[in-house]
């Protein structure tokens, strides 16, 4: 384990250095004037180029980066140009509230995810079942500013039970945990913790079934022991895997949390980053980036130390001397995909039934190919005479916004353009990641190294942020939307094409193909891409509703689709 962890920590310090760089690049691309929240409108040239140099932006980009890496290594980040105060401060105050934040949210994930996941695992094929997988999908697929403007007008604003916004009293910076400060952090935890208890959730119920299906289990309940203790047996096994995870969230929401910061007015990173795009604040925009990497790479070796060894023997196995497979006692070996074979080989009344998610697909696609048809009202059309009509009022039956526009006819017309936002940057994904993944896994070598340690440092990026990082560096619009979720999932399903390829090249008929003196392209063409883009494509599929609330997130920040187009953001 000590070896693995010395690995991942060398392996992270060229991926850190890669991450510095396109923090660094991506916010010397972004359009507009550096020092706009400093200068008055009146300002004279000498007075700009007096601040460039205390700035140090007039020196050449080489040159500034080198001076920034070296600073940034001995804890100077400059100063920003918005409140004129050390960089290096306002990130400490911001992790702060972030690192709260975060680790309230994910204690509420495990406590909910491991008891879900426990009760559905016990229970399978159960009503408790099915209704904890129900929660555990939507934990993983609501829009978070959604759900958290739907807290604050039930919480906040309807019955006054907390506080909407803000990070707690003013002055005060820390870890209290006291009812003043917690009150605040209430809501935004809430919110965020859905990612984890449906991740924890799903993860150990999946660990549970498995445990209940191993011969250690029948061994035990042969024995005479009661439920409750082989319950006990059970989580003994399934805990290490929840911590593991567990731990893997913490780093995720220390970077996927800007939305809900933004929503909440929560005073962490993901705000100070929002906030430093829009001011064009450029030394705070470096910095979250690369913190956000060290909880990162924090959270990885969390994972390598709780995760429960592959070839371990479960515990309990020597209550009734059985192993993992039957190749002798206290050993463990691969087991026979007999669950996978039973429900394959069940008739089809006995399989269950997973057509929800086609109607849902089928319904957005009339929706957007029918949509302009069903439209009674002109979603352009505004009025401040019938603005914020409530629900079912005449005529507006989801009433209208704060520009008295129909929100029926603005959803079902934004159907398209949010399908457009989700499909067209996952196919390109597919073509360029797969490509890369392709040559990269059939190549090996240093060429492999080289091109896939060049897709770590854009898949060391959490999703939300480096989708808000390249647009707002590109700039707002439809087409710099695009280009940026594309960059964002391209890593993701280069990753997958690597590892799918690396295995099929090793396979029998690859090194007969080889013997008959064929060309690498012609493998890759004829023997290659029909074993892997089978995997490829299910994965690029799944990440189109990933691409969706991204793009509406986008959207919602001021950096996706301009108003007055209609798009669920």
């Amino acid at each position: 384990m000590i070896n693995t962890l010395l690995y991942r920590i060398l392996l992270a310090i060229p991926t850190m250095l890669g991450v510095a760089v396109i923090c660094f690049m991506l916010v010397q691309i972004a359009p507009g004037d550096p020092l706009v929240s400093v200068m008055p409108p009146d300002a004279s040239e000498a007075l700009r180029q007096t601040l460039m140099q205390a700035y140090g932006f007039d020196k050449p980009l080489p040159l500034q980066f080198i001076h920034w890496l070296w600073r940034a290594l001995h804890g100077d980040l400059g100063m920003s140009v918005a409140t004129g105060r050390p960089v290096i401060d306002e990130v400490m105050t911001a992790v702060a509230y972030s690192l709260r934040l975060a680790l309230l949210a994910t204690a509420i994930g495990f406590v909910l995810g491991s008891l879900f996941g426990f009760v559905a695992g016990y229970f399978r094929n159960s009503v408790i079942d099915r209704l904890a997988s129900v929660l555990s999908v939507f934990g993983v697929s609501v829009p978070h500013y959604w759900l958290g403007m739907l807290l604050v007008i039930l919480c906040s604003v309807k019955f006054a039970l907390l506080p909407a916004t803000g990070g707690g009293p003013i002055g005060e910076v820390g870890w209290q945990w006291d009812w003043a400060h917690l009150q605040f952090m209430l809501l935004p935890a809430l919110t965020l913790s859905v990612i984890p208890t449906g991740i924890i959730a799903r993860t150990v119920r999946s660990q549970v079934a498995d445990i209940l299906s191993q011969e250690f289990i029948v061994g035990l309940r042969a024995r005479g022991l009661n439920e409750s203790r082989i319950f006990v047996h059970v989580m003994k096994n399934a805990a290490p895997t929840a911590l593991a995870v567990m731990g893997l969230q913490v780093g995720y929401l220390m970077g996927g949390s800007i939305l809900v910061e933004t929503v909440f007015s929560w005073p962490g990173t993901g705000l100070l980053l929002n906030t430093a795009i829009f001011q064009r604040d450029l030394p705070c925009c470096r910095a979250p980036s690369g913190c956000w990497r060290c909880f990162s790479c924090c959270s990885t070796c969390w994972w390598i130390f709780c995760r429960p060894p592959s070839t371990r023997v479960l515990r309990g196995a020597d209550h009734g001397g059985y192993s993992n497979d039957e190749s002798g006692p206290g050993r463990s070996g691969p087991r026979f995909p007999a669950r996978l074979l039973a429900r394959r080989a069940a008739p089809p009344t006995a399989r269950p039934r997973r057509g929800g998610g086609g109607v849902v697909i089928l319904l957005l696609l009339a929706l957007a190919l029918f949509g302009p048809w069903l439209i009674v009202k002109d979603p352009y059309q505004t009025s401040m005479f019938l603005r914020l009509k409530p629900i079912g009022s005449d005529g507006f039956p989801l009433g209208s916004d704060e520009l008295g526009r129909d929100m029926l006819s603005r959803l079902i017309l934004g159907t398209r353009l949010s399908l457009f936002m989700g499909i067209v940057p996952v196919v390109f994904a597919f073509f360029i990641g797969g490509a890369i993944g392709i040559i990269a896994g059939y190549t090996g070598g240093k060429t492999n190294t080289v091109i896939m340690r060049t897709v770590d440092v854009f898949y060391a990026f959490p999703s939300v942020l480096l989708a808000i990082a390249l647009s707002g560096a590109l700039g707002a619009g439809i087409g710099n939307a695009l280009l940026s979720l594309t960059l964002v999932f391209v890593p993701q399903v280069a990753r997958i094409a690597e590892s799918v390829t690396a295995q099929v090249r090793h396979m029998d008929y690859i090194d007969a193909a080889r013997a008959t003196g064929a060309s690498a392209l012609t493998i890759i063409r004829v023997q290659v891409l029909g074993n892997v883009l089978g995997p490829i494509f299910v994965f690029s599929t799944g990440l189109i509703s990933v691409c969706m609330i991204l793009a509406s997130g986008l959207s919602f920040l001021g950096l996706g689709v301009r108003p007055p187009e209609p798009e669920w953001g």
